[in-house]
């Protein structure tokens, strides 16, 4: 996975690797010094291989392991690191809860527990975090009641997610830079999932 000069991966042993751009700590190196070889992530020789969804970077960074334990590092200016404060990690930090993927935004964060149920988390200035205000939370917040989510990623500043129906989903900002992105035939923001379309494919 990689986003603004950053990337992580997985070797076959399970051990997790990460260089670039490391300002923000979200390297999980306990440092911020940026790296132009592959440097270990801890010690841990579980982390999952072969999804992508399992590693997630920006700004801040998030990873899952075979276990479902979500660890994350990195920029916490907005609550991003669901940790229930703003102070910056430079090492992995674990998330409670058992986690099947995970994606980040800038300063919003988000994923899928193993049960189905999709949280988020950060900054929710448009409305991004689906829970129909736009309140930031420092702490994972459920998205609704429904435990049959699938496939969930961020956007500019707006979410994307598939139900196990098959079905579409989009929330978040939907004007200026992000004018249409939510594919609803307009440019209103929405701060509650909005089903995209009929389909259920």
């Amino acid at each position: 996975s990689n986003a603004i000069g950053v990337l992580f991966a997985t070797k076959a042993d399970g051990t997790l690797w990460g260089w670039g751009n490391n300002g923000t700590g979200r390297l999980g190196l306990n440092d911020t010094t940026t790296r132009s070889s592959p440097a270990q992530v801890g010690s841990g020789t579980d982390w999952t291989t072969g999804d992508s969804t399992k590693i997630a970077t920006n700004l801040s960074a998030g990873a899952i392991n075979a276990s479902g334990e979500l660890f994350k590092m990195g920029e916490n200016q907005n609550g991003e690191l669901g940790l229930n404060d703003r102070t910056w990690r430079s090492s992995p930090t674990q998330i409670p809860g058992t986690w099947k993927s995970t994606d980040v935004e800038h300063f919003t964060a988000g994923g899928i527990k193993t049960n189905g149920t999709l949280w988020t988390w950060g900054q929710n200035y448009y409305g991004m975090a689906g829970q129909n205000n736009t309140t930031n939370r420092s702490s994972p917040v459920q998205v609704g009641t429904d435990t049959t989510w699938s496939q969930f990623h961020w956007g500019e500043e707006t979410a994307i997610a598939v139900k196990t129906n098959g079905t579409l989903w989009a929330w978040g900002r939907n004007d200026g830079s992000a004018a249409g992105n939510l594919g609803l035939n307009d440019q209103v923001q929405r701060s509650s999932p909005t089903q995209v379309g009929t389909d259920t494919t």
